[in-house]
Order: structure tokens, then sequence, then C-alpha cells
């Protein structure tokens, strides 16, 4: 089974020309590392929430690739993967088909869902 650990770092002294958050998450199989990310958001987030949901959807599309890699190498047990995430209003954006508030959210970040 994979485990999905992320978080967000909202802008710092020097992102204040952007304003965009910065997402790293990692990737564990069998207690060992096989992946890690740290990138730039492309998008500029209102809210932590966002933030974390745009990180989350970030994690779960490479999720799918990795889960497809280890297939092809006859790797079992891989799905589903455990995403952990800490922020709680993130992972309620993730659980609900309700997004009156969050239209403006681009429908790419709504891949977590799937």
């Amino acid at each position: 089974m994979i485990a999905i650990w992320l978080d967000f770092v909202m802008l710092t002294g020097r992102d204040l020309r952007d304003r965009k958050s910065t997402t790293g998450y990692c990737f564990m199989y069998s207690n060992c590392l096989i992946s890690w990310c740290s990138k730039k958001q492309s998008t500029v987030s209102l809210s932590s929430a966002e933030s974390e949901y745009v990180a989350m959807s970030m994690a779960g599309s490479e999720a799918c690739w990795i889960a497809n890699v280890l297939c092809d190498f006859n790797v079992s047990n891989v799905c589903p993967a455990i995403m952990h995430c800490d922020n709680q209003a993130a992972i309620t954006i993730a659980n609900t088909n309700s997004v009156k508030r969050l239209k403006h959210i681009d429908i790419k970040y709504h891949y977590i869902r799937n």
C-alpha cells in the first residue's frame, strides 16, 4: 500500500511578488521513500484550505502515475493509496460534492475526488 504525506507552505518573505504557495509531498511504499516533490503551485490560493486542496490534487495525480508504474513491474497491493493531510477544511472539500464557494478553483484540481 502506498502512503502519501503532503503539506504546503504559504508565502514567505521572498514570495511576495507572486503570492504562490509551495507544495511538498512524499510517497512511501513498505516504509521506503519512493518519490518526493517540492514545487511552487501554479495558481494563487485564497485560503490555506485551497492551497492544501491543490497540494492534494498534485499528489493524487502523481499517486495514480506511481500506482501504474508499480503495476507495470508486477508489484501487488499498491491500491488504494492513503493520503495524509492535516487540513480538515481541505479534506471536507475533497469529500463533498457541494462547491458553491469554490467555483473559482479550476476543474483540474477536482481530480482528487476521483
